[in-house]
């Protein structure tokens, strides 16, 4: 009878354990999903359709209509800026005053074919 007893106290302690191990793993596999949200996931600040609509019509409605906006003087205050000028892509040439030498290497017929 001991015996039995002894067996059954181990086997509720081993699922007691059981039972810790579960939500262990289970916690770790949340985190693990958040860190992979968080790693892989979209990275812009996409927003649903909804959501998108949403913040447009409150633009709308907080924008100054025309009447509201002030009277527009001719353009005489604006000043002109220069336009941006787009480097040339590649390498720079080396500088012409370095020394060069010219190595020609003469290949045999045997040597000039082809595979």
């Amino acid at each position: 009878m001991a015996e039995r007893d002894a067996m059954l106290a181990e086997r509720d302690a081993l699922r007691g354990e059981l039972r810790v191990t579960k939500v262990e793993r289970d916690l770790l596999k949340e985190q693990l999903k958040a860190f992979e949200r968080r790693l892989f996931g979209a990275k812009s600040e996409a927003r649903s359709d909804a959501q998108r609509d949403l913040f447009l019509n409150e633009a709308e409605a907080l924008a100054p209509t025309t009447a509201t906006l002030p009277a527009q003087e001719d353009d005489t205050d604006s000043t002109s800026v220069a336009g941006h000028k787009r480097g040339k892509p590649g390498r720079k040439p080396l500088d012409p005053a370095l020394p060069r030498k010219v190595i020609r290497y003469e290949l045999t017929e045997e040597e000039r074919v082809c595979q």
